[in-house]
């Protein structure tokens, strides 16, 4: 059995899909891309934050899902980055990486979570 030392290492030197991502609502076509280390944390977030009313800096996002609920809405990852022994901070990379899906996709926003 793991005592909580071996069990916080575990959690410390996993390695959680990070990349970039598209939160879309079917319903308005608004389209927003963003960055996170830990892209399925990121998603469980987000929809979490909507279904507590807790996303008011979209507004607009939180009025649909408010008015329809999260069944218009989807996470999509489009593009996942992949981890380097050289590297230890992936910021800056996943924020480049991010603006050069905005820039391919007209018209999406930024969104932070």
């Amino acid at each position: 059995m793991l005592n909580k030392k071996q069990l916080r290492k575990q959690y410390e030197d996993r390695k959680p899909p990070m990349g970039v991502y598209l939160f879309a609502c079917n319903r308005s076509g608004e389209r927003y891309i963003g960055c996170s280390k830990d892209l399925e944390h990121t998603k469980t977030t987000l929809f979490f934050r909507l279904s507590c009313g807790a996303l008011a800096s979209y507004p607009s996002l939180q009025n649909q899902y408010n008015e329809f609920g999260p069944s218009i809405f989807i996470f999509t990852i489009l593009e996942q980055l992949p981890y380097s022994q050289e590297m230890e901070d992936y910021t800056d990379d996943l924020y480049v990486l991010a603006k050069l899906h905005r820039e391919e996709n007209p018209g999406s926003k930024e969104i932070h979570v």
